[in-house]
């Protein structure tokens, strides 16, 4: 019977230390979490797209690249460690500037995304997410 008991109280213990860090995780670590849409039209010939809500490399050529950046600007009075993850069938092809960097308060960061199209790729348009964690810099 005791033993019982005691394993109950392990279990007990485990989920409310589980649910604890995940409440502490969500809420003071991470602040926000932004998706940007990122979109490259493969073809015969270049063109640019100036749209600021999206990442959209435009048409390229097949064996080229393209290029677009985004600003990033701290508001807080606190440090902000910013984690670029980037997702979808274009993922692949995408490299950013700076994957994984910390923000001082007020401090600006200009972040370069850009889309390497192989050689062999097919015409058509290819898409993804860029996804941007906001977290709480308590440690540099």
């Amino acid at each position: 019977m005791k033993i019982q008991n005691l394993v109950l109280l392990l279990i007990l213990v485990a989920v409310f230390t589980s649910i604890s860090t995940m409440i502490f995780y969500n809420n003071f670590v991470i602040e926000k979490i932004v998706y940007y849409n990122m979109t490259v039209r493969v073809d015969d010939h270049f063109g640019l797209n100036v749209d600021n809500e999206s990442i959209n490399f435009g048409r390229t050529i097949p064996g080229q690249s393209s290029e677009r950046y985004i600003s990033f600007v701290n508001p807080s009075n606190h440090d902000v460690r910013i984690v670029v993850l980037n997702h979808g069938t274009i993922s692949e092809w995408v490299r950013v500037s700076d994957y994984y960097f910390v923000l001082a308060p007020g401090e600006k960061k200009n972040v370069k995304f850009e889309v390497f199209v192989p050689s062999d790729a097919t015409f058509g348009i290819y898409s993804g997410k860029a996804q941007i964690i906001f977290k709480k810099a308590y440690f540099k």
